[in-house]
């Protein structure tokens, strides 16, 4: 890692709204702006980051980039296209950001006008497991078991994140809706997610690369034709070591490997 000059900030303003701009004329119904993780912004939002400059340092001046990243990005899309972001709402690093810092964070953001915000945690690379002669994974330490929880961890185990934020967010008067992240196996789990207004929204990622049909399934009332995700994370460990990314769930059945219904 290097520290990054003022030039090749100003390049990375530029790309997010490029990107953003390439994904409206594609066709996208929406943009989440990735400040979560790993990421280069992650990285500026982020206690860890000490630059002496006005991007550094203070959470006033880390929160410098995000800033002109919405502003390009909302710039490039317009105000009709719903614009995202996703945070960490704690990076449980020693010395990184907490709830603490992530209130101001999604604070600002919400001023700066974004359609929602989407509260994930961890996946940094300040706890990463050092293997010799390999590069480092940002999702091998706790905080990456934060990121993606694996099956040892309870449900909703990250969503009390969200509650926090959207709670902060209404108290201070703004209704951005904001959306929970993290262990949320089924619908049933999503809903109480809902119910207890604790988010306005439910992401779910690994869940539904096992079967991508369950919402269907669900709506239809074929709960029980459902193959559920056992959230062992091989897909997870796929992906890190660059091979094709699959569900040990395919295994045991097939049905999920043809052409959804119609």
């Amino acid at each position: 890692p290097k520290v990054m000059s003022e030039p090749e900030i100003k390049e990375i303003v530029d790309r997010f709204a490029e990107a953003a701009r390439r994904a409206e004329k594609a066709g996208f119904d929406a943009v989440e702006l990735h400040f979560a993780h790993a990421y280069t912004m992650s990285s500026f939002l982020s206690r860890h980051n000490q630059r002496k400059d006005e991007y550094g340092g203070s959470v006033k001046n880390r929160l410098h980039l995000a800033e002109e990243v919405v502003e390009a990005a909302r710039k490039a899309v317009g105000e009709d296209f719903v614009l995202g972001a996703r945070i960490n709402g704690d990076e449980f690093t020693l010395g990184g950001n907490t709830l603490q810092q992530s209130r101001s964070i999604a604070l600002r953001l919400a001023e700066l006008g974004l359609d929602y915000i989407s509260v994930s945690a961890g996946g940094k690379f300040e706890d990463a497991v050092t293997k010799q002669g390999e590069a480092l994974v940002p999702y091998t330490g706790y905080s990456g078991h934060r990121a993606m929880p694996p099956y040892w961890m309870p449900e909703k185990v990250n969503v009390y994140l969200a509650a926090d934020i959207r709670k902060t967010l209404r108290e201070a008067g703004y209704q951005t809706p904001v959306v929970a992240a993290g262990r949320i196996p089924d619908a049933c789990v999503a809903e109480s997610v809902l119910e207890n207004r604790e988010a306005d929204l439910v992401a779910i990622a690994r869940p539904t690369l096992c079967d991508p049909q369950w919402p269907r399934k669900t709506v239809e009332g074929r709960e029980q034709e459902i193959l559920r995700c056992v959230y062992c994370n091989k897909c997870k460990e796929a992906d890190e070591a660059f091979q094709k990314v699959y569900c040990v769930q395919w295994k045991e059945k097939t049905e999920f490997r043809r052409l959804p219904r119609t």
